[in-house]
């Protein structure tokens, strides 16, 4: 029986430089995240921006067409998490790091603070929006965030 455990300092999971083709049609492109113990990132992105297929490689469902996906902690769950979705409304109030998918393509990762904004939100999903953060959870509103009008 095998008893090791991942480096109590190394990465929980780590995707190097992946692309994944099938069919002829790029799912994802050059794709990089590391994820470290304690960090609970959220994985956000429109309908077919490549979130399902990136957690079939966290998943060993599915290969990288290039590149590497090293999951360092199968059988420890505990020391990070990843949730995808397309909802802001769902992200937990512990999520500390995201990832903005779009066509494949990674427009934005790192500190959750840093890459969920109006500007990086709206680029991912090609529409006006404005996000807000209040209490720990997320809202977004359709339209860009106007300045108050003086009466």
């Amino acid at each position: 029986m095998n008893n090791s455990r991942p480096s109590e300092t190394g990465p929980v999971l780590r995707v190097d430089e992946v692309d994944v083709v099938r069919e002829g049609r790029a799912l994802l492109r050059r794709i990089s995240v590391t994820v470290q113990r304690g960090e609970h990132w959220a994985v956000l992105g429109p309908n077919g921006a490549g979130k399902s297929t990136l957690l079939r490689l966290l998943g060993a469902q599915w290969h990288p067409t290039r590149g590497t996906v090293e999951v360092l902690a199968q059988h420890h769950p505990d020391l990070a998490t990843v949730l995808v979705t397309h909802h802001l409304e769902e992200i937990p109030g512990v999520a500390t790091h995201a990832l903005l998918l779009r066509q494949g393509d990674c427009c934005a990762a790192g500190p959750i603070d840093d890459v969920v904004t109006s500007a990086a939100v709206s680029h991912c999903f090609d529409h006006p929006l404005t996000v807000q953060r209040s209490s720990g959870r997320w809202s977004v509103r359709s339209g860009a965030q106007r300045a108050p009008t003086r009466v």
